[in-house]
Formats: structure tokens, C-alpha cells, sequence
């Protein structure tokens, strides 16, 4: 039986996520069990400071030769989350460490990890790939004196009281009603 469409599309989400963890950090892992992978912080500690050296301490960002106790691994997934606020992800999209650790929320972490790729993106930072969604670019736009006068001297048609647009004289093609003044008056 197939999953779910959400669940589906969690578990692709998810699986984005390893590889760009895994390509960003250059650790070798099986793909396809997401805790299991990042559930130490190690990946995460070393990933995050691809994007920007030094954003976690080198004793958090480094493969240890005994394993971990889970003070420890919640202590790195801590440095994570700090660092990736210093980085500028906003504090909202954020997991907390329960969320990774006991997996509670895998989900949020996702989220944050897309959101940290979407902010190094922002920031042009070099990444192998961009996972989540981009931030809109500035859209800036120039008007001419022409159109800021036409704009001052007009008054939308929903603010005469009727949301009927009436194309007769002294409305322009969108309804706009025209305040009389020379630049609007109808050309004999």
C-alpha cells in the first residue's frame, strides 16, 4: 500500500535533506534513516560550518572515535541551532533538540534544514544544491512623473461607494474614478 501524499512527500523532503547534509559535509552515511544519520548533531555542526567557518566550535564539528552519550549529542544539536541563528535563519522555522533527538518533530527539523539551505542561498553562499525554497529577489520599480501624478489624482471606484466599475466618462479602463485637474480632462 503507498504512503500517504503528505507522508510521501515528508519522507522526499526528508530524504532532500540527508543528501544535502551528506554532500555539504562530506561524510559518508546510508541514506534513507534521517534520524539515525543526524540524530548526533556531528553532521549537522559540520555542515553548518561549510556554510561559514566558525559558526560552530571545531569540538562539536568533528567525528568521534567513541560514541556519543546523549548529553553530548544534544549538546551538538544545541551548537546547531545557535549556530544556525547567528547565521540568520529566523528563530521560528528552528527545531528544538527534542525534535531531532527523540523524534518527536522530524518535520521541524526539516523545515529548519530547508530553511538554512534557503538563507545560505539568500546570502549566496556556496552549497552543492538548494533544498526548500528560495527568498524572493528585490523587485524594485520605477515609476514616472507621469504616473505619479495620474496615481495622486486618483480615486478608486470602491472608495465613491459602489463596486459597480462604470466605464464612462471620468473613469479610466480600470475603473479608477479620475479627479478633475488639466491631465485628466478628455482631449477635444
Amino acid at each position: 500500500m503507498a504512503a500517504p501524499k503528505k507522508a510521501q512527500d515528508l519522507n522526499d523532503r526528508m530524504l532532500n535533506c540527508e543528501k544535502w547534509v551528506k554532500a555539504l559535509s562530506g561524510l559518508s552515511f546510508n541514506e534513507g534513516n534521517f534520524h539515525t544519520n543526524l540524530e548526533s548533531g556531528v553532521a549537522l555542526c559540520i555542515a553548518l560550518n561549510k556554510l561559514k567557518p566558525g559558526l560552530v566550535a571545531d569540538k562539536y564539528a568533528k567525528i568521534q572515535a567513541k560514541k556519543l552519550n546523549p548529553f553530548q549529542k544534544r549538546e551538538r544539536i544545541t551548537q546547531f541551532i545557535n549556530g544556525c541563528k547567528t547565521f540568520g535563519v529566523n528563530h521560528s522555522d528552528l527545531f528544538m533538540p527534542d525534535d531531532l533527538f527523540n523524534q518527536s518533530n522530524l518535520k521541524q527539523v526539516v523545515i529548519t534544514l530547508e530553511n538554512l539551505s534557503s538563507t545560505a542561498s539568500k546570502k549566496n553562499v556556496e552549497q552543492p544544491f538548494v533544498i526548500g525554497m528560495s527568498y524572493a529577489k528585490s523587485n524594485k520599480r520605477e515609476f514616472t512623473k507621469e504616473q505619479i501624478l495620474k496615481a495622486k489624482n486618483a480615486i478608486p471606484a470602491m472608495n465613491k461607494g459602489s463596486v459597480h466599475v462604470d466605464k464612462g466618462k471620468g473613469v479610466d479602463n480600470w475603473g479608477v474614478i479620475l479627479q478633475p485637474g488639466p491631465q485628466n480632462q478628455p482631449k477635444q
